[in-house]
């Protein structure tokens, strides 16, 4: 026995928000920029990437002058996935670039007819200086036609500080085409 409870009405916000798209088309770099105080988490939607040259993984960088430059040293990256059924982890520190999933040898993505790339990625508390700058997200990729791969990543940069552009290239060649979205998710 006793009184249901009672809830207060939603409050505006609290949705993801549509912001950009950028389509990559035989690109060396995909660069995206956005204001850090806009909302409390951005993603990034990666789909249908496709590299120009076979066997290489993604990479991201951090700005914070709004793409003028951008961090070339001291990333960290950890991953833990799955290659055609065999557990990998990968933990990259001191990098001068990100990498988003692992880079060993037989575990890159590759390039030829159907091979290609998605990713969900989350750029945590953009705005907030007193942070150090993090992303995390789920990489699925095909290696080839018989081998699929799926990565758990977070990237970091060691230097507290907002986050206002971030960078995708390879570790070799162009991004030959493919989709990056992004959106905004604000709390209130």
């Amino acid at each position: 026995a006793g009184v249901a409870p009672t809830f207060a009405a939603a409050a505006a916000g609290g949705s993801m928000q549509f912001i950009s798209t950028v389509e990559a088309s035989s690109s060396a770099t995909i660069a995206i920029t956005f204001t850090p105080g806009d909302a409390d988490t951005f993603k990034i939607f990666c789909e249908g990437v496709v590299p120009a040259s076979d066997d290489v993984t993604l990479q991201m960088e951090f700005s914070t002058d709004g793409g003028s430059s951008y961090y070339s040293s001291d990333y960290q990256s950890d991953s833990v996935g799955r290659h055609s059924g065999t557990t990998v982890a990968g933990l990259n520190d001191a990098l001068t670039i990100g990498r988003i999933g692992s880079d060993s040898a037989g575990e890159e993505v590759g390039s030829t007819t159907g091979e290609h790339l998605n990713a969900e990625i989350s750029i945590h508390n953009p705005s907030d200086t007193a942070l150090f700058s993090m992303v995390s997200g789920h990489l699925v990729a095909m290696k080839d036609a018989a081998n699929n791969i799926q990565y758990h990543f977070v990237l970091n940069h060691g230097t507290a500080g907002d986050i206002d552009a971030v960078r995708f290239s390879f570790t070799s060649g162009n991004i030959e085409s493919g989709r990056f979205t992004l959106h905004k998710i604000t709390h209130s």
